[in-house]
């Protein structure tokens, strides 16, 4: 007898943009910037490698507004924040497509 088929399901934790491996390294260069002096690397923590746009299942309204799932955009940094000597914000404006 054959055991019921397995469905895949799929939830939504959060919705936003994915930073692909470059741009990662190019915060990171940044953020070592406001590092204090000395920090061994290993007790660096990165916690995060996307930019939320919401912290559930995104309503249509607002996917609309940031182009749809898929959609590629380019950002620049405006300014970071830290608490406790981690960086745990950076700033960012979209730019205007070419």
């Amino acid at each position: 007898m054959r055991p019921k088929r397995l469905v895949i399901k799929k939830t939504v934790f959060f919705t936003g943009y994915m930073l692909d491996k470059q741009d990662t390294t190019e915060l990171i260069k940044m953020a070592k910037a406001q590092i204090p002096a000395g920090m061994p690397d290993h007790e660096l923590k990165f916690h995060a490698n996307n930019i939320l746009i919401c912290p559930r299942p995104c309503p249509a309204s607002i996917l609309d507004k940031v182009g749809g799932m898929g959609a590629k955009m380019k950002w620049e940094v405006t300014g970071t924040a830290c608490y406790e000597n981690s960086i745990w914000a950076a700033c960012l404006r979209p730019l205007p497509p070419n």
